[in-house]
């Protein structure tokens, strides 16, 4: 299991998204459609493609219901994850397998789980 307990925000410090000198505000476009908005989250999804934590902050945002941020994939990437009653083991096996949560939902676009 990704994330042991909802409450535990310890793994956040080592998101990619809080390292000194980065502009946190691009985390918060996830709704907005605007080119320019598009734009902000394409350098933020850049950013998670690479972040050590992007599992556990997908698997955050999908148990709080966080539907506004930025969290590993693009919002609605992200509820077609958690529209799947195996998200959880799917993001343990991304996670195992070291397969960004954006290369597991285009498997999950594509047809494939695994």
């Amino acid at each position: 299991k990704v994330m042991e307990d909802i409450e535990d925000t310890a793994w956040m410090v080592d998101g990619r998204c809080r390292r000194p000198g980065v502009d946190t505000s691009i985390w918060i476009h996830g709704i907005d459609k605007t080119k320019r908005s598009k734009q902000i989250r394409a350098l933020a999804l850049g950013e998670c493609r690479l972040c050590p934590v992007q599992w556990v902050c997908v698997e955050f945002a999908i148990r709080t219901l966080d539907d506004w941020n930025v969290c590993a994939v693009e919002v609605d990437d992200r509820r077609l994850l958690a529209e799947r009653e195996d998200w959880a083991s799917l993001l343990d096996m991304a996670h195992e397998s070291r397969m960004s949560v954006t290369q597991l939902v285009d498997h999950l676009r594509r047809g494939a789980t695994t």
